[in-house]
């Protein structure tokens, strides 16, 4: 009687001994030791089509900076419309980050049509030629797209915005303008000394710096041209470019100011072209500016499935 007893205490000793292990294992926190600037990352969703984004920087805490890999979508920077003050911004948008139309949307979890804009709405009206409004479509951190979890996951960061001589009276810092250059090797040649101001995102557009910095100095490990934009196989470019080849432009957060104050330039925003030139457009150009956002996520919730965290098997978060 004794002997079975013990057998059956041992039984279940090991029973609890293997259920522990496996609640370890289904719990266990797997954080490749080797994440690194290249890796692919699977995060989140748009228009129901998983976003594949890859680590561009890892800053000093362990947070990865991703970058969207392909073009999502097809934006207006800003909308025109009476909320502005300037003339040429009412016309045509405004290259002011803070206030603009799609840092709001990118940050936005709202539901479709219930977004409270901060000013001009991204109307067909406010548009370019009217092309693009999305002023009834849902934010793009919304459920659907993210999830509770992966919001979370997202790190909100203070970083620096360039400011047009017209904002000169928002800035934290700086002492002089911007200087207006198209080649990416040359992009940032006064950033450190322009004046500018401290904006918090959870998701952004990169300014120059962040493009020169993290994405054209990485090129040896992101590829030559991996800081020109190619679009996702869901936006549609439109008949009327016949001479689309795949690659096409998207907007930094940069807005541009010429040396010459009597230039209208205070609804222009810096942008990649298609050839790899850094170049501008108007911020109301509705339907054609490319949407390639960037995010950093925590490295607590670096919480890995599965994945190899290359393209064609990227990591894929819990």
């Amino acid at each position: 009687m004794k002997r079975k007893s013990y057998l059956i205490l041992i039984f279940f000793s090991i029973l609890l001994i293997v259920m522990t292990s496996c609640s370890t294992i289904k719990n266990e926190k797997i954080i490749p030791k080797d994440l690194k600037v290249g890796d692919y990352i699977q995060f989140g969703k748009y228009n129901e089509v998983p976003i594949l984004w890859r680590i561009i920087h890892i800053d000093k805490s362990g947070n990865p900076l991703l970058f969207c890999d392909l073009i999502i979508s097809l934006k207006a920077f800003d909308s025109g419309g009476n909320y502005h003050s300037d003339k040429n911004r009412i016309k045509t948008g405004s290259n002011y980050w803070k206030d603009s139309n799609i840092r709001q949307w990118l940050n936005s979890d709202e539901e479709a049509g219930t977004i409270k804009w901060l000013q001009n709405i991204p109307s067909e009206e406010n548009m370019f030629e009217g092309y693009g409004p999305y002023e009834e479509e849902k934010g793009f951190l919304a459920d659907g797209n993210f999830s509770k979890a992966e919001r979370d996951a997202i790190n909100p960061i203070t970083h620096k915005s360039i400011l047009h001589r017209l904002d000169i009276s928002k800035k934290d810092g700086g002492l002089e303008n911007f200087q207006l250059n198209s080649r990416i090797e040359e992009i940032v040649e006064n950033y450190d000394n322009a004046n500018y101001e401290n904006v918090e995102d959870k998701v952004f557009f990169l300014s120059v710096k962040e493009l020169y910095e993290y994405v054209w100095t990485n090129r040896n490990t992101l590829g030559e041209k991996y800081y020109i934009g190619k679009v996702s196989k869901e936006v549609s470019i439109g008949d009327e470019y016949s001479n689309y080849d795949g690659n096409w432009f998207y907007w930094l957060r940069t807005p541009v100011i010429s040396s010459e104050p009597d230039i209208i330039d205070s609804s222009f925003v810096r942008n990649v072209g298609k050839d790899g030139t850094v170049f501008s457009q108007i911020a109301s150009f509705g339907g054609y500016g490319g949407v390639r956002p960037a995010l950093e996520l925590k490295k607590s919730s670096l919480n890995i499935k599965s994945g190899l965290g290359i393209e064609s098997d990227p990591y894929i978060l819990k």
